[in-house]
């Protein structure tokens, strides 16, 4: 299809703008009626005119019905451009080949977007011109294709599959209204249109129906399936078809919305711009480029932002602006003005002015350079808002992000600092000193939080006093102190330093009983590994002087000791996570201690005592790797395969013989606590055809301190599957004795200290025989553990214990060492 468009206007700067805007199209230009005429004569295959009627000497109306009575241009199509023409007049024009009326002066994109639909509508009707074979593929491809809506309705007409009388839809139509094509045939056009616009489209449509006109377009509001609402500008138009009877129509839709919202910012900002630079927090300008930026316009706002009238900033009357910016802004404004300007770009700084009154004040200049035709600047334009109540808000938002409730730099801060310093070298040679007062959380439990915070904020004002220049305070948590000093002289400078810190600190706690630690990091060339791993060491640090608990001594200095004991958790972490995950389980190996009946001296059960076999480590003992698996919760995974092998050495005791001997199994408090821990056991036991009698779990009594009730509940439902518990090493931890009648448990493990003390048989300072006596009384049998010499066997015999385990026996052994020496025992007792 021909891109050729007629423009009859003699407005020089109408005719650049539109060929400007229409760059897609040959615009062909005449400036009266004779010289369109000779361009129409000349070019065959204008499709478009575009007519401005408000040209000199041009009746327009006269010049339509010439060309309306033409037969080579009686088809040509017209777009009208008029400030004066009335309504009756586009209406009488429209039956002589008229199709739009744009107002002058007019919105280029909106008269982008009407040619561009009347171009689109007129290749649609040229297509559909076309034989049926040819109009289905080429109009099924424009159709389903073209960007913008197009709905085509059909009556009594079989050459289309698909579209025969009823509505059509194409893909474009049916998203810019976000409904489905069925969802647009039920409510149909009428239905899917703002009321408040539904009667004059109606109007249109029928004068389009009654043939009284070819075509009609407007913009109007239709409804969206969510309920918004959007403008879109509609061409409706007669579709007349070889052999084709009946009324047929098709409309082109395209979305508008945001141009029309734009427009109508634009009308109404013309309409209110006084309102708003009367309201403006700040003032509009209009200024020279030189460096007294000599004002040629100031708005109202000038007095409430630079305490002066707006004629004292004109042409430097009283001051000049310059004179306002505050000193230290004045190069650097006019600095970055110039690279906006060489580069066109647009202006935005923020800065500080100093009123008329002497107030400083935080403002943000927005403006952009105004060149000529010669690329000359004309002048400046913009508007200076006054910004102080926002930087006063930044600045708390900043204070908030880098500073702890105390009002001590935090952790935040601390970071940015190390970062500061990290990247320019001179981190080297500092050291960063922990204080660590997390026991304090005890307080918060016994006397609330708000004792407990005074308390830390007394703590933090007398720390702060022990702060210079070169260390500076941080409170990296609600009750972790970090001490950042740089260039220190030696070790023993910052050991010096560490027994001011806790002598303030002790002064503080001593009261309450409450233990703290302070852990050192020195950071070296060496050293230096990030400063999240730096942060990690002094948090390590100060917990091992926590540790310590010895408050003459708990300032640990960080070393390759602790770097030691770190990389060893680290890497058993890693191989424990492995076998929790079940690979590598054979690594977890289990060693076996007798279990000797006083009365016959018979072995009556093992106990089962987990080693780890770590492959970069060797063997690790249980007090090493398990409160490493308790911390990561793998102890729940690696308990059930420390059950699953027990349970296979069950197996192989029977299988020699052994039916009257049991295994004790070592249970962690956080596989008790675990939902799932009784079936599990429970599940094992039978997968391993494994009876409950041959079993029972020793549990630690120091967890009965805590959430008593919930683990007698799991005791009890082991109680109820035949397994029997036992409490180990009794006496150390559990202070209530009065409970301990309630614990469903069924035997009892004097803890080794009590053994160690027995001197001779009569001793009267041990109070093991009251134990013995005491489980007894409670139907409780008693187990001795840690017996190593013959007369703490005949003590305990005496006072009748019921079983010893311990050297005296032997030592824990692998599994075919403990099944010969069951044998060897056998034949001993026999002899």
């Amino acid at each position: 299809m021909s891109t050729d468009i007629l423009l009859v206007s003699d407005s020089a700067s109408d005719q650049q703008n539109i060929q400007k805007i229409l760059n897609d199209y040959n615009v062909l230009i005449a400036t009266n009626e004779p010289e369109a005429m000779r361009v129409l004569e000349a070019n065959k295959t204008v499709f478009l005119m575009l007519l401005d009627m408000d040209i000199p000497d041009l009746d327009g109306i006269s010049f339509l019905q010439t060309l309306k009575a033409s037969e080579k241009h009686n088809n040509l199509h017209t777009i009208v451009l008029s400030e004066r023409e009335g309504l009756g007049r586009v209406i009488a024009g429209l039956k002589l080949g008229i199709v739009d009326y744009v107002r002058i002066p007019f919105d280029s994109y909106c008269l982008k977007v009407r040619i561009d639909a009347r171009t689109e509508l007129l290749k649609c009707q040229d297509l559909l011109q076309q034989s049926y074979e040819d109009a289905a593929i080429i109009f099924e491809t424009i159709y389903m294709q073209v960007p913008v809506g197009v709905s085509i309705f059909f009556t009594d007409f079989s050459g289309l599959d698909g579209i025969n009388g009823q509505y059509n839809y194409n893909p474009a139509y049916q998203r810019i209204l976000g409904r489905t094509e069925k969802e647009l045939r039920r409510l149909g056009w009428e239905g899917v249109t703002y009321p408040d616009d539904l009667e004059k489209d109606l109007e249109n449509f029928e004068k389009l129906k009654s043939g009284e006109i070819n075509s009609y377009s407007m913009e109007k509001r239709m409804l969206r399936a969510d309920g918004s609402l959007i403008w879109v500008h509609i061409l409706v138009a007669t579709i007349h078809l070889p052999e084709h009877r009946g009324f047929s129509y098709i409309t082109v839709l395209q979305d508008i919305d945001d141009q029309k919202t734009m427009t109508t910012s634009l009308i109404e900002s013309e309409r209110s711009k006084s309102v708003l630079l009367s309201n403006l927090n700040g003032m509009a300008y209009r200024c020279a480029y030189d460096p007294d930026w000599t004002m040629e316009f100031v708005s109202s706002g000038c007095h409430t932002l630079c305490g002066c009238e707006p004629e004292s900033l004109i042409d430097n009357k009283v001051f000049s602006f310059n004179d306002l910016i505050a000193p230290e802004y004045r190069k650097y404004l006019y600095k970055e003005w110039r690279a906006a300007l060489e580069s066109k770009a647009k202006f935005h700084s923020e800065y500080e002015i100093i009123d008329a009154d002497g107030n400083r004040k935080w403002v943000m200049e927005l403006g952009e350079g105004i060149f000529d035709e010669d690329d000359e600047i004309e002048a400046l334009e913009g508007i200076i808002i006054d910004i102080t109540d926002r930087k006063d808000a930044e600045d708390k938002l900043r204070y908030a992000s880098e500073h702890h409730w105390t009002g001590l730099y935090n952790l935040n801060h601390l970071e940015t600092v190390l970062a500061e310093d990290l990247s320019d070298g001179t981190v080297l040679d500092s050291a960063l000193i922990s204080v660590n007062l997390n026991s304090m959380y005890s307080l918060t439990v016994k006397y609330g939080m708000q004792y407990s915070q005074k308390l830390t904020a007394e703590i933090a004002a007398a720390l702060k006093k022990l702060t210079t220049g070169q260390r500076l305070l941080f409170a990296t948590a609600s009750h972790r102190f970090v001490f950042y000093v740089k260039e220190y002289k030696n070790k023993d400078e910052l050991a010096d330093f560490c027994e001011e810190i806790r002598v303030v600190v002790k002064s503080f706690l001593d009261m309450d009983r409450i233990t703290f630690g302070i852990g050192v990091y020195e950071i070296s060339e060496a050293a230096v590994d990030g400063i999240e791993g730096m942060l990690y060491s002094i948090r390590l640090a100060s917990e091992e002087a926590i540790a310590s608990k010895d408050e003459k001594n708990n300032i640990y200095f960080y070393d390759d000791k602790l770097e030691k004991r770190v990389f060893r958790g680290n890497l058993l972490r890693h191989e424990l996570a492995s076998v929790a995950e079940g690979e590598d389980q054979d690594r977890i190996i289990l060693q076996f201690q007798p279990i000797v009946n006083v009365s016959d001296n018979s072995i009556t059960g093992f106990e089962a005592l987990a080693r780890f076999e770590s492959k970069g480590l060797g063997r690790v003992p249980p007090l090493e790797f398990i409160p490493i698996a308790e911390e990561t919760k793998d102890i729940i995974s690696i308990g059930n395969v420390i059950i699953r092998k027990a349970c296979g050495f069950i197996k192989r005791l029977q299988a020699n013989g052994y039916h009257d001997v049991k295994v004790s199994i070592n249970i962690s408090p956080i596989q008790l606590i675990y939902e799932e821990f009784v079936d599990n056991a429970v599940g094992i036991l039978a997968e391993m055809n494994v009876k409950p009698y041959y079993i029972f779990f020793e549990i630690t009594e120091s967890v009965f301190s805590s959430k008593f009730e919930r683990i007698n509940a799991v005791l009890a439902q082991l109680r109820d599957h035949g397994i029997e518990s036992s409490i180990d090493d009794f006496g150390t931890a559990y202070s209530s004795l009065s409970r301990l009648t309630e614990l469903n448990v069924n035997h009892l493990k004097i803890d080794r200290p009590f053994i160690e003390k027995i001197k001779h048989v009569e001793a009267e300072d041990s109070i093991t025989n009251d134990i013995i006596s005491m489980a007894h009384k409670m139907g409780l049998s008693v187990v001795a553990e840690g017996v190593e010499k013959a007369h703490q066997f005949e003590y305990l015999k005496h006072y009748g214990c019921d079983k010893i385990q311990g050297y005296l026996i032997s030592m824990p052994m692998d599994e075919d060492d403990a099944i010969e020496f069951l044998k060897l025992w056998e034949k001993k007792e026999a002899m």
